[in-house]
């Protein structure tokens, strides 16, 4: 089995692409603080959930358009640390046709009904609960096909 460092390169924009697709479902994470990246990385793993940790609220929108690999089939999003161009970036994901769930975690666990209505959020977590809230929704995944 080659190095996983070999297994992973640079595309032109900077972002980092796995060579190998992985196995069951993908899930890219907007998370910038280092302990609730950690928390989700290992929720996800737990459910056997490939997690595409990005680096810029960029890297989320490519990793959901067609044509990305590998293309994440849900995003997890701090919506608390989301600037006015990220929201804008958000709209513009699901505008292209992105159609997997956005799942929100928010310090109070709860967002505008217009906003979740406008990003489609599919459930909002509280922070402090985000263990057993990512446990439920990931239970709810449909099988990878």
């Amino acid at each position: 089995m080659p190095s996983q460092r070999l297994l992973k390169i640079l595309d032109p924009l900077g972002h980092i692409r796995d060579l190998v697709a992985p196995e069951g479902a993908t899930a890219v994470v907007w998370a910038p603080s280092p302990s609730l990246l950690t928390l989700v990385k290992n929720r996800l793993a737990a459910a056997g959930v490939h997690a595409l940790i990005a680096t810029s609220f960029r890297h989320v929108a490519s990793s959901v358009m067609p044509g990305a690999k590998p293309l994440a089939d849900l995003a997890i999003v701090d919506f608390d640390t989301l600037s006015d161009t990220d929201m804008s970036t958000l709209a513009s994901m699901r505008w292209g046709g992105f159609r997997g769930p956005i799942v929100a975690i928010s310090a109070s666990g709860e967002l505008a009904g217009a906003t979740r209505e406008l990003y489609q959020i599919e459930a909002v977590l509280p922070r402090r609960r985000v263990t057993a809230g990512l446990n439920a929704m990931l239970r709810r995944l449909p099988p990878r096909g």
